[in-house]
């Protein structure tokens, strides 16, 4: 039988329309279905045997998708339930990986490893068949100050072992929510920005551009000259193979508590270190947010992005939106949702708060988010919606543009998408 996970009942309902991290929670979850290990077989399909646990409900982790397996594998990630719309912070230092075939999680237990942590950067390095993590922060009381991480760490996939890499060239400074990419032609991890502050009351935002040689271990600091995207924190990153550029989407700067959040979008040549603003944003883009994820469509050529906190009434979106590169051009593919009724009070807003889209993952920030390019998806786990930490996995289908849930959410969901949608009291309950 798989895990029930019941949430204090004094947690409460979230701010949806501030720039704070989403609270709140079910008084009692649902369990999720066990697989039938046996309903859906075939001769060379693998045995599907459900370990009858899963992993707490959870925000900020480190995850890639494990291509020869079939499997999203994640890292640590914040696991505090925030009460009366102020954030607890509780990292941890769980792995475990998510098979797509049978649509469960195990847990994993290596020895060794980076030990607890949030708020750090993952990628898949297929030449060696491993996940590299780099930074993130920590703190083991619940005030003072964090622990940022400059560190290194690669899990082998084949065997679920942990191994530090060594780096040389000095390389980037400590540092929680920085993002990158992996980039094929040079086979290196590129990372942009992130916050060094140690606080937990204030955001010191970078703007440098560093890449990691996964052969080597040797960091080197990419310079650029002329324009370049503002430093920001809690910004998303992809990595166009073909024209081996990175793409730097929105975040935000020292002021990303409460916003206005940056909703640009701009593109660093690895090669030549030159950056160019693809978009301002404003008319015909997304709105301005922190925690969204991006990926970049190989097929069809265009940069995906999905959700995030924005600067609008509805704080948490589930919108999806595609960026053609070569028409500088955002498509709307799946629309936000739009306020229906506002809210009553501080934390406290109705059950139709908003017009659910329920063909689309709940609204939510700080997801794990990777690219299935074999399996034509895009597969997000987790994050803070407005009523605490969820644990569904969804897939976006890349030919179709529908979402597509692959498992349900126990716990953490609006309460008009449950069992008894009817009967809601507020957003969340």
């Amino acid at each position: 039988m798989n895990t029930r996970w019941t949430l204090p009942a004094s947690v409460a309902l979230c701010a949806a329309a501030l720039a704070i991290p989403a609270c709140g929670g079910d008084d009692e979850a649902q369990s999720k279905p066990t697989t039938d290990a046996g309903a859906d077989a075939t001769p060379d399909a693998p045995s599907c045997v459900d370990p009858g646990q899963d992993p707490l409900p959870r925000t900020e982790a480190f995850a890639a998708f494990d291509s020869k397996r079939q499997r999203v594998v994640v890292f640590g990630g914040d696991v505090g339930v925030p009460q009366q719309c102020n954030p607890a912070p509780k990292p941890i230092g769980e792995l475990w990986a998510y098979d797509v075939t049978c649509k469960y999680f195990s847990p994993v237990s290596p020895s060794g490893g980076p030990g607890p942590r949030a708020r750090g950067l993952a990628v898949y390095d297929p030449e060696g068949d491993r996940m590299i993590v780099f930074g993130g922060r920590y703190r083991e009381a619940s005030s003072g100050p964090y622990t940022v991480y400059s560190d290194v760490w690669a899990l082998g996939l084949e065997t679920l072992s942990w191994q530090q890499i060594q780096t040389t060239g000095g390389g980037p400074s400590g540092r929680s929510s920085t993002s990158g990419a992996y980039n094929p032609a040079t086979k290196e991890l590129v990372l942009f920005g992130g916050n060094a502050s140690t606080s937990g009351a204030s955001f010191t935002p970078l703007d440098d551009v560093w890449a990691l040689n996964l052969a080597t271990g040797a960091w080197r600091e990419i310079t650029s000259t002329g324009a370049k995207p503002e430093a920001r924190l809690f910004h998303s990153a992809a990595i166009d193979p073909a024209s081996g550029r990175m793409f730097v989407y929105a975040g935000g700067g020292a002021g990303a508590f409460q916003g206005p959040f940056m909703a640009d979008l701009w593109s660093l040549d690895i090669a030549t270190g030159a950056w160019t603003q693809e978009s301002a944003g404003g008319s015909g883009a997304p709105m301005g947010r922190i925690h969204s994820s991006l990926a970049f469509d190989a097929k069809q050529k265009r940069l995906l992005m999905f959700a995030g906190h924005d600067d609008g009434a509805v704080g948490n979106n589930n919108d999806t939106w595609a960026f053609d590169p070569a028409q500088k051009k955002w498509t709307e593919l799946v629309p936000a949702e739009q306020v229906k009724t506002p809210a009553a009070d501080f934390c406290l807003f109705p059950p139709d708060f908003t017009v659910p889209n329920l063909q689309a993952p709940d609204r939510r920030s700080a997801h794990v988010a990777v690219l299935d390019e074999a399996g034509g998806r895009w597969l997000i786990y987790g994050g803070k919606t407005d009523c605490g930490n969820v644990d569904d996995v969804w897939s976006f289908d890349l030919a179709t543009n529908t979402w597509h849930t692959e498992l349900p959410s126990t716990v953490g969901e609006a309460c008009v998408r449950g069992k008894n949608p009817g009967q809601c009291t507020t957003l969340c309950i």
